[in-house]
């Protein structure tokens, strides 16, 4: 007996959408008829924890709590729980399949949202969220079996991402001015706004529009450079750009890089970052610099639960030097080329920009070559 499960349209959904998939039962034999007892559809939401982390208290109640949800998952792993299982669908009941034919059934199931109780899918060093569309069938007088077709489930910007992007801006504010070497320019503007406005200026940045984010770099020996960013919330997918005006002063940049990175945050647990896309320039003897550095589709976006919190920053690292010596020619002319110094005495400087990612349409996502929590269709033997 062979059992096609297919996703239509699509294998990334956001919550509250429907999923919809296509179950095909099909007997290969040439000779002999099958009987399937029953067979049945549920869409399946798990925690898994790393097993070097220990459940806490409240983690325990809550596993065993969970363990009364009907779910096709047969035996929970240490540090795994069952978060959502929705109702068990019944597909077929007592069916024959003649040599050669095939039933096809379709399955539909709306994605919940409970709040922060269902972060989307993510596939963390410690922690992994998954969802999957489980089909179990049995035939007569043999064992169950079941076919698990993961998918990936991201927010909508309707359950809350507005309140946590604008909650994550103003924290921006603060960390910057307070723990960088880099001065935000003072806006021209009061920062005070009524709600009409803040609401204007959301729907302003959802429609795509760039407003620049100035910083001075600076040090105490003087200021390197300007950096103006386009914006500092981005959709999964998008490219960060940005622009470096380098002053002549006495420090010079010599290159630089940023990467993206994540910080994993679990609850009394510590940390772990990740680097997930990396450029850089040389900019010596430039005065200006173009910074592109693109949002891979596969990443997710910025979340928090109760368990664990997913933040995302740039990483800056600048290659400065003090003292770079100029080679300047006995008698110039016009067509002199300036020569880079063979030596430089260097030191670097460092910091971290918080940033807001924030969930992009599941169409855009589909056509991502690397989804590392989803597949389109599985085809096993039962």
């Amino acid at each position: 007996m062979e059992i096609s499960v297919v996703l239509l349209d699509r294998n990334v959904f956001a919550f509250e959408e429907t999923i919809k998939s296509r179950i095909t039962f099909t007997n290969p034999s040439e000779d002999k008829a099958e009987s399937l007892a029953w067979a049945s559809a549920q869409i399946h939401y798990s925690c898994t924890l790393s097993d070097v982390i220990p459940s806490s208290s409240q983690d325990d109640a809550s596993i065993s709590s969970n363990r009364l949800i009907t779910s096709f998952q047969p035996v929970l792993d240490s540090g795994s729980r069952d978060v959502y299982a929705s109702s068990p669908f019944i597909l077929l009941a007592d069916m024959i399949l003649e040599p050669q034919d095939s039933k096809v059934f379709f399955f539909e199931e709306k994605i919940p949202h409970k709040s922060n109780s269902l972060p989307p899918s993510y596939l963390g060093h410690r922690i992994k969220y998954s969802y999957k569309l489980i089909v179990g069938t049995q035939r007569v007088n043999s064992s169950i079996k079941m076919v698990k077709i993961p998918f990936r489930v991201i927010q909508s910007l309707s359950d809350g991402s507005r309140r946590a992007l604008k909650a994550r801006e103003a924290n921006n504010k603060l960390i910057v001015s307070t723990k960088s070497p880099f001065l935000p320019v003072p806006p021209e503007e009061s920062q005070e706004a009524d709600d009409d406005e803040e609401e204007d200026a959301f729907s302003t940045y959802m429609e795509g529009s760039k407003i620049f984010h100035h910083y001075e770099i600076a040090r105490q020996t003087g200021k390197l450079a300007k950096l103006s960013l386009f914006k500092n919330a981005y959709r999964i997918g998008e490219e960060v750009m940005g622009t470096f005006e380098f002053y002549d002063s006495g420090i010079r940049c010599v290159e630089y890089s940023v990467s993206l990175m994540s910080e994993e945050i679990l609850e009394k647990k510590g940390r772990k970052l990740s680097c997930h896309a990396k450029c850089h320039d040389v900019t010596l003897g430039f005065q200006f610099s173009n910074l592109a550095l693109q949002i891979p589709l596969h990443v997710p976006p910025t979340f928090h639960t109760e368990t664990c919190e997913l933040k995302w920053y740039l990483h800056f690292v600048f290659v400065i030097s003090s003292k770079i010596p100029f080679q300047k020619s006995a008698s110039p002319k016009e067509d002199d080329e300036w020569n880079g110094p063979k030596g430089l005495e260097v030191e670097t400087m460092v910091w971290d920009l918080p940033i807001t990612l924030i969930p992009t349409s599941p169409e855009v996502l589909t056509s991502s070559l690397l989804q590392p929590f989803s597949k389109r269709s599985v085809v096993c033997q039962i």
